[in-house]
Order: C-alpha cells, then structure tokens, then sequence
C-alpha cells in the first residue's frame, strides 16, 4: 500500500483544512518571525508559547471528526473576515472616487449609499428599504 493511499486513508472522515486554518498558520508564521527579534528576553518565550499553541490548534482542526462543529467555526470566521473586507473596499473605493460620489449610511436600514457629488441639500430615496431622508453634501 502506498504512503499517500495510506494518508488518504487516515484521513477520511476528518475536518481537513480551510480558511481560518490557513490564517492560523499565517499568524503562526508572524509570531515566529517576531520572536526572531525578540531574541533573550521574556517575550521570545512568550512567542514561543504562542506559536506552540497556535500550531496545536491548527492540529487539532485538521484532524478532528468533529465536522459540522469546525464548518461552524470556519463560517463564523469567513463572516469577520468578511465584515472587514467590505469596510476597507468602501474605505478604497471613497478615496478613490472622492471627485464623484460620496458615500452616506441609510439612517434605517444602515445600507452604505453611493450618492453622486452634488453640492447643496438633498432628498435621497434608499433602493434597499425605500425611506428618504435628507442628505447634506458641502463639498
């Protein structure tokens, strides 16, 4: 039998890796190379314990049975992640079109409009929850 025939067959039925494993280890590789400055002091061996912990995490995820728990997990995680990617898109996307649009948050529903740069007061009608509200672009 073959190592890889046998590796497929410890495996089946483990969680495997994903997204938030993927980050555990990207963390694990910054705390390392940290460390690497923090050479003889109190804070290289708190490095050291991180990294040690973060790996025994990720070996935990990957071979737990424990599927829908860790599919839970790594949803929770991509819903964050997610949260702060659209927050620094929009933050690109108003320096990048500042001459344009301005952008304003819906007071009910809390949507992020795109609203074209029109100086003076304006009525503006949300697409997503339909209410207006009063919109006040100086410049």
């Amino acid at each position: 039998m073959k190592f890889r025939e046998k590796l497929a067959g410890f495996m089946y039925g483990r969680y495997g890796g994903d997204q938030l494993g993927i980050f555990i280890i990207i963390v694990n590789v910054i705390v390392v190379t940290v460390s690497w400055f923090l050479r003889q002091t109190a804070g290289y061996y708190v490095c050291l314990l991180l990294s040690a912990a973060l790996l025994a995490l990720y070996i935990y995820r990957a071979f737990s049975r424990k599927r829908e728990k860790r599919a839970k997990e790594n949803a929770v995680f991509m819903k964050i992640i997610t949260k702060i990617k659209e927050f620094f898109v929009r933050q690109f996307n108003r320096i990048r079109y500042i001459g344009k649009y301005r952008y304003r948050k819906c007071k009910k529903c809390k949507t992020f409009l795109r609203l074209p740069r029109k100086q003076g007061k304006h009525t503006v009608r949300c697409p997503k929850c339909g209410s207006t509200f009063d919109v006040n672009i100086i410049l």
